[in-house]
């Protein structure tokens, strides 16, 4: 199984057509149900996803001794890009993503006098 990841919906889909989604799926309940089977899929090195209510809201990764450092590692930058995604899609609604260094330095100059005035 590969380690990518699907949106839900897409694993709904793949279900649907009577393909393996690439991530297998785990209520809560499931977890507590049959958590000797989920540890035996994430000791084979396959990643999960938790689910609540039918929606995802965790991913279960394999982690040991030897690569929990790198795999925490690995968690820091992908959530660094998921905010720095985040703030890019904020900028382009708010029609500032194409700003200049010189326009976003200009603003930065005059935040910072306005708060030292205050």
């Amino acid at each position: 199984m590969s380690p990518v990841s699907v949106y839900y919906k897409d694993a709904i889909e793949y279900t649907l057509a009577g393909k393996e989604p690439l991530m297998k799926f785990y209520s809560v309940r499931d977890l507590r149900a049959n958590t000797k089977e989920i540890q035996k899929t994430l000791s084979e090195d396959e990643d999960a996803i938790l689910t609540n209510n039918g929606k995802p809201f965790a991913i279960m990764i394999p982690v040991d001794e030897g690569n929990y450092d790198s795999t925490m590692d690995i968690i820091v930058r992908a959530r660094a890009l998921s905010a720095m995604r985040r703030n890019q899609i904020a900028a382009e609604k708010a029609g500032i993503a194409d700003m200049s260094l010189d326009e976003i330095n200009r603003i930065i100059s005059e935040t910072r006098a306005e708060m030292r005035e205050s």
